[in-house]
């Protein structure tokens, strides 16, 4: 990925400019650093801030990496543009994520048995665009992500367990003209689900995910509980995922606390 990134940076450019040349250099240092298995957007975003410094210079360098890297890998790029600027993260607005039954509606028009089943995949688990291709259904409705992916393995609970079972989950359909070759790399595998996605005006596969993260705190889940379920760090979590959640649902999670009746009493 770095070293088509690295073609597409040059394309239109003169490779005989010293600033080019300078420029060049310095995100080829920013990219010899970038892990075999960074090529999500998690990974993305703990390498930027594993590597670079918020106010710094180099912040900058790393993000342009990034962003270059996610386009190419049809990831959404709001996140690492948020840490640009050299501000770190800045507050953002929550971003309007399609309500559950818009999901559930959606998954009714998708016409191919193989891809209707990978998007609800997606919707109940909240998995990345590449895990799809990588899971064990032997304790459905629990389903767990297999060793093999450069994500780690895990298991994940269904929200809403009803869609995984009212849709038939552990009943393994793929799409018919899926060719899946086993030396395939993650970034190659999440682009057959991106595209499918894309010629079909659905919603972007990490869209379902950050409904999944919504969900959680719609449940109550605690947010190192929710980021085990997801796959990634609690300050991951925290810092990115509750920035897309909108207030309705943090008010909604603490009036339930506040109505609890086996609450803490004041003194």
């Amino acid at each position: 990925m770095a070293a088509e990134w690295e073609r597409v940076w040059w394309r239109g450019k003169d490779r005989t400019d010293k600033s080019h040349q300078n420029s060049w250099r310095i995100y080829r240092g920013c990219l010899s650093t970038l892990p075999e298995g960074a090529i999500d957007l998690d990974g993305l975003i703990n390498w930027i801030e594993q590597r670079s410094q918020p106010g710094k210079r180099h912040r900058g360098h790393y993000c342009t990496c990034a962003r270059g890297i996610a386009k190419l890998a049809g990831l959404p790029l709001e996140q690492i543009q948020d840490l640009d600027g050299g501000y770190g993260f800045k507050p953002i607005n929550p971003r309007d994520l399609p309500s559950d039954e818009a999901i559930a509606n959606v998954r009714m028009q998708i016409d191919d048995p193989g891809w209707q089943y990978i998007y609800g995949l997606m919707a109940a688990y909240g998995l990345r665009n590449h895990e799809v291709w990588f899971l064990d259904l032997l304790d459905f409705p629990l389903v767990r992500v297999r060793e093999g992916t450069k994500t780690g393995a895990r298991a994940i609970e269904p929200l809403y367990p009803e869609w995984a079972i009212e849709w038939r989950l552990d009943l393994v359909v793929m799409p018919s003209r899926a060719v899946l070759n086993p030396e395939s790399s993650n970034e190659s595998l999440g682009s057959k689900v991106s595209r499918f996605f894309c010629r079909n005006g659905i919603f972007t596969p990490y869209t379902l995910r950050h409904c999944y993260a919504r969900r959680c705190a719609e449940f109550g889940i605690p947010p190192n509980i929710a980021a085990r379920l997801m796959g990634h760090s609690t300050k991951i979590h925290e810092v990115v995922y509750q920035s897309w959640i909108g207030e309705k649902v943090f008010l909604d999670v603490a009036r339930r606390a506040t109505e609890n009746p086996d609450r803490p009493k004041p003194p």
